[in-house]
């Protein structure tokens, strides 16, 4: 018995039809009359035919190819129809018999299909269809859906979500038209192997489609699960963006996962290495208003950590200058015309947030400055030119201190050096209660030490403006130092010596001439008249009457009015008031009830 094979290729847009006839025997033999036709598989109708030839009757005995080309594309053959299966007959005459064999095939997606559709409507990003009836909330996330008919055919995209309850599907990257009623299905989501791009040559040359669409046209998507790079000498990975705001790379990470993670390698090899030759190792730097360089944090996530190796001394960042070189430095911040160098800045929200916050832990420093071995030191703060930008400002908060130091054994704990008619400090309160410098001493140490120079050095110069105090002090728990200055100015004159040389008419050359003149006076006769006499009435401010008023303030009337809120002390007639006083509480507002303090009327 004589018999037909028919092979079919899709070559693009068209359909090849190839056909092997063989004789009775088995072997392969020429045929004539040979013919193809096709038919509609689901109602039998007949949409195109035509006849074959022979490809080559000496080498490829009884092998024929269809002569008229098959169109298929978007269904633009004759009588031919998007999403639908057809057969292909072929006949011919061989040995007086004639065979036939067919062989199916469709048009539109030919795959692994998990479901087909009509969209209802839609966008360039969404379809809508109302045959989509799976319940779960991204049932078709990361599938692919294939437009297979309309202006859109061919695309494919990624589903990104699936609402079940207004049956749609959204997808990415947009289609070149909106979706109205394309037919789709909708295929299982795979892993796409991208060989090697060759060197010298662009992505565009090798790299067709990346999610459907051409990267020299259009933005494209590469997803990759691992990328390594490996360059003998030259650069292992560029990443430079041509749009105006586009990024040439950017790295987000999810979850826990860092975005990215730089690991350097054993010994002295550097997880990154920035080198710069006579130009910069690396240069951040944006538009007028941009930032260069941005270290955003989520809740309760850090903008930027470094972390040194724990145990074996290492940096969680080492910026060194190079040696040898004039002027190299590790780091180099410069502010652009009237803007900032660095601008640290706490965010807006509650709570005790700081710009930079440094903290020591345990025994260990936040901050350790450590000048040179010889006389570099280990903090120079410089301040501006006209002596009115300080080099250091420090502020301290409610009951905090701007600063404390504290020297150690032999050293001090901070050395203040005045250059040429400058000042080593200089210490001014704002307004309020604040206080320039507020020094405490502690157990037998001195609160503070002022030491002159050899020659004509003071030790403390104080100069007071306006109706300010040239120094104001307050001791806690021990003697009001304007009562100590008292008592040694006390101590100082009655414990001098009058007999000694004194000048002019001084009160001391006074009282040695009285001395001399009442010489035979024995010092007990004259303490006897002092201590007998009789208190009456003395002179404003002298000594006998300031002793009698005492006696008075002791012994006789005294009265608090609860309406003036006064404090009176009558004289001996009980009737005429000597002393007045305002009475006020703890706060300074006028009280009988709690009297802290009193001011003479």
């Amino acid at each position: 018995m004589s018999a037909v094979s028919i092979h079919l290729r899709r070559l693009g847009d068209t359909l090849r039809v190839y056909a092997q006839f063989v004789n009775t025997t088995g072997s392969a033999a020429a045929a004539t009359s040979v013919t193809w036709r096709i038919y509609n598989e689901n109602d039998g109708t007949a949409v195109t035919s035509g006849t074959m030839t022979a490809i080559d009757g000496t080498n490829a005995v009884g092998l024929f190819y269809n002569t008229s080309t098959i169109t298929l594309s978007g269904g633009s053959g004759p009588g031919f129809t998007d999403e639908t299966e057809y057969v292909v007959r072929v006949t011919g005459i061989i040995d007086g018999e004639t065979p036939a064999a067919i062989a199916p095939f469709r048009i539109g997606f030919d795959g692994p299909i998990l479901a087909r559709g009509t969209a209802d409507s839609g966008s360039t990003t969404t379809v809508v269809d109302a045959e989509r009836t799976e319940a779960d909330t991204d049932y078709w996330k990361d599938h692919m859906i294939v437009f297979t008919s309309g202006t859109i055919k061919g695309q494919v995209r990624r589903i990104t979500a699936f609402n079940a309850g207004t049956d749609t599907i959204t997808f990415s990257p947009v289609t070149t038209q909106a979706v109205g009623t394309n037919t789709y299905v909708i295929i299982a989501g795979a892993e796409v192997r991208v060989g090697a791009i060759a060197a010298g040559v662009t992505a565009d040359a090798n790299l067709i489609q990346v999610d459907g669409l051409a990267t020299a046209t259009q933005a494209a998507v590469l997803k990759l699960k691992q990328l390594s790079c490996i360059n003998s000498t030259g650069d292992a990975f560029v990443a430079q963006s041509t749009g105006s705001n586009g990024r040439g790379m950017m790295v987000t990470g999810q979850g826990t996962g860092e975005g990215a993670r730089f690991v350097g390698g054993g010994t002295s090899a550097s997880a990154i290495h920035l080198n710069g030759n006579n130009g910069a190792g690396a240069q951040v730097a944006l538009g007028a208003s941009d930032d260069g360089a941005r270290f955003n944090a989520s809740a309760g996530g850090v903008g930027m950590n470094l972390n040194g190796a724990s145990g074996i001394g290492g940096y969680g960042l080492r910026i060194q200058g190079a040696t040898g070189v004039t002027d190299a430095e590790g780091v180099f911040i410069g502010g652009g015309d009237g803007k900032d160098a660095i601008l640290i800045q706490a965010g807006n929200f509650s709570g005790n947030a700081a710009g930079i916050r440094i903290t020591g832990t345990g025994t260990q420093g936040a901050i350790e400055l450590q000048g040179g071995a010889t006389s570099g030191p280990g903090l120079r703060s410089t301040g501006g030119a006209g002596g009115s930008g300080p080099g250091v400002d420090l502020v301290g908060g409610t009951g905090g201190h701007g600063l404390r130091s504290t020297g150690g054994s032999g050293g001090s704990g901070a050395a203040l050096l005045g250059g040429l008619n400058g000042r080593g400090l200089l210490a001014q309160a704002q307004a309020g209660n604040g206080a320039g410098i507020e020094s405490i001493g502690v157990g037998t140490g001195a609160g503070f030490r002022s030491l002159g120079g050899v020659t004509d050095g003071s030790a403390l110069e104080l100069q007071a403006q306006g109706t300010g105090n040239a120094i104001e002090a307050v001791v806690v728990g021990g003697e009001p130092l304007s009562q100590n200055i008292e008592d040694q100015l006390v101590d100082g004159v009655w414990d001098e010596v009058v007999a000694g040389t004194h000048v002019g008419s001084s009160a001391g050359n006074v009282l040695a001439s009285i001395l001399t003149g009442i010489g035979a006076i024995s010092p007990a006769a004259i303490a006897d008249a002092v201590w007998d006499e009789i208190l009456g009435a003395r002179a404003p401010g002298s000594a006998g009457r300031i002793v009698m008023d005492a006696y008075k303030i002791q012994r006789n009337r005294l009265k608090i009015d609860g309406t003036a809120n006064t404090l009176t002390i009558y004289d001996d007639d009980e009737t005429t008031p000597l002393f007045v006083y305002n009475t006020k509480d703890s706060l300074g507002a006028p009280s009988t009830t709690s009297i802290f303090e009193r001011d003479p009327v």
